[in-house]
């Protein structure tokens, strides 16, 4: 499949599934692809994976869902941090009397 018959099925995929939405993206030793903005470094690691264009896209196509986790939550490798990163938020929003 070459790149204008990836994008063309991303497309059909995406205009069923998330309202003709899908992103794309490219690093040192994979692609990801997902039809979702991603917010955050859960949200890359939810997109379909592959070693080419052509294998993210495949995975994406044929799982027919937005992502990996479909919004359920963190990726396992991030559940940890996002874990600290809400009790930080508790801690902020107690805000003992006299704290700044």
């Amino acid at each position: 499949m070459n790149e204008a018959e990836i994008i063309e099925k991303l497309t059909e995929t995406a205009k069923r599934i998330s309202g003709g939405h899908f992103t794309i993206c490219r690093f040192g030793s994979n692609w990801r692809v997902g039809f979702l903005t991603p917010n955050d470094r859960c949200d890359v690691c939810a997109m379909h994976v592959g070693k080419t264009l052509g294998e993210a896209a495949q995975s994406a196509i044929d799982s027919d869902r937005r992502s990996l986790l479909d919004g359920f939550g963190p990726c396992a490798c991030h559940a940890e941090a996002q874990k600290d990163d809400e009790q930080l938020v508790k801690l902020w929003l107690a805000q003992p009397e006299g704290s700044a």
